[in-house]
């Protein structure tokens, strides 16, 4: 299992399958897009069928590295496109007989945004929290118009299939993607409930993949991705749903379909039901006549009444309270409240950090916290702890204050934290 940190976004990624291995890949890159995730899953079930898989995922990441033209809305799309011609040289020659479906999903998080593309039976989902919804469509259902192939090197030309807009996470959102039965274990309830455990993210990967372990315990052949995402910039998340977008292909291919039907004349109103529409529009605009006549001429509702005019008026001073605004003005922005917190056994400093952004040197030397951890600074099990959130880098439990201790100030392990920036701090809200 690999798992990697970044800025805005935790990776955890699982390959696994019985002898022979290598028919389900998974591969994380850094490329001059962003990011880049990519799965690769062939259906076949000899050791041979193994290379096109690993040659899907080094094609893919080739593509990635060296293509910097590409917008990055497109640049999914065109290196499975450009993969799947190469598959189709490189490997006709050499089948004998049909070559077993091949599928690849490729995936770039840039700039708190999510690009995907995918050919084949490989699936994504993004959990909320409470709903795991679907963000890619089977390939046995309705494709479009102009689609050459359903999976990897079966034509020279092979049509992706995409979104017409990228997923827009919150923090706390997941990205899983997989393959094989994996696709089976995102829509168990088993599998939410794991999510919506506070249990680490690799955890949660690993017992997920349980689910699907034989009687023997005997691996099944799957991959698997998640992207756990924190520290984002997006207040409301965006994402077009597989099904509705597939309902919505389906529905206009439909009406393709029927436009010939539209035109015939059992579609047209009788002559009967015109008569009878325009009789009802003329006595309308009658009605809507004598209306206008009434109310405009002859309707009074009050009566003009003489109003004696006054000569003079009594000046009234009316005191503007502009020392009590300015005093008001001038107050500093209030810090935010300690938060009260019971240690649980198993808690870690990086757990109590995801909750509330705050750095373990802060809590440790928080006055009310004295004397209520370890020799070495460690969490006690049931130790009452005030969480000081004025200095979190959450804006929602430290909204003045959350950019004076961000990662770039405190730095990703929160080396900088101390008394000299304890100190700057405490200056600077006493000088506004």
């Amino acid at each position: 299992m690999t798992t990697r940190k970044f800025n805005t976004f935790e990776y955890i990624g699982r390959e696994a399958g019985p002898d022979p291995g290598g028919l389900h890949r998974e591969g994380m890159f850094e490329t001059p897009h962003g990011f880049a995730f990519v799965i690769a899953a062939s259906q076949g079930e000899v050791e041979q069928d193994a290379g096109r898989t690993a040659t899907a995922l080094e094609r893919i990441r080739y593509y990635l590295e060296n293509e910097t033209d590409d917008k990055v809305e497109e640049v999914s799309r065109n290196a499975l496109m450009y993969t799947s011609g190469y598959l189709y040289q490189a490997f006709q020659k050499e089948a004998e007989g049909d070559l077993p479906p091949l599928s690849c999903l490729c995936v770039i998080v840039r700039d708190g945004k999510v690009y995907y593309a995918w050919v084949g039976d490989i699936c994504l989902y993004v959990f909320t929290g409470k709903r795991m919804v679907p963000l890619s469509w089977p390939v046995d259902e309705p494709q479009g118009a102009g689609v050459a192939g359903a999976f990897m090197g079966e034509q020279p030309v092979v049509a992706p299939q995409f979104p017409a807009e990228p997923l827009l996470p919150v923090n706390e959102d997941m990205l899983l993607a997989g393959s094989g039965r994996s696709c089976e274990l995102f829509c168990l309830k088993q599998t939410r409930k794991i999510l919506q455990d506070s249990m680490p993210s690799q955890t949660k990967v690993a017992r997920m993949t349980r689910l699907f372990e034989g009687e023997e315990g005997q691996k099944q052949v799957l991959a698997l991705q998640m992207l756990r995402f924190y520290n984002l910039e997006n207040r409301q998340r965006s994402f077009i749903e597989g099904r509705e977008q597939l309902a919505h292909r389906s529905k206009s291919s439909a009406e393709t379909e029927d436009m010939p039907k539209k035109k015939s004349k059992k579609q047209l109103p009788d002559k009967d039901m015109l008569q009878k529409i325009k009789y009802i529009a003329y006595l309308a605009g009658i009605l809507l006549v004598g209306y206008m006549v009434y109310d405009l001429f002859l309707y009074d509702p009050k009566p003009a009444v003489n109003i004696p005019i006054v000569a003079e008026t009594a000046e009234v001073e009316i005191e503007s309270p502009d020392d009590t605004l300015s005093l008001a003005m001038d107050e500093p922005r209030a810090l935010p409240e300690d938060i009260p917190y019971t240690v649980r056994g198993g808690d870690t400093w990086g757990r109590i950090y995801t909750q509330f952004g705050v750095c373990s040197w802060f809590i440790i030397n928080h006055p009310p916290n004295t004397g209520r951890f370890g020799r070495d600074g460690s969490l006690i099990a049931d130790a009452r702890l005030q969480i000081p959130v004025r200095y979190s880098s959450d804006p929602e439990l430290n909204p003045h204050y959350y950019t004076e201790f961000t990662t770039e100030v405190v730095g990703p392990s929160c080396e900088n934290a101390g008394q000299e920036l304890l100190d700057n701090f405490r200056e600077m809200v006493q000088t506004q």
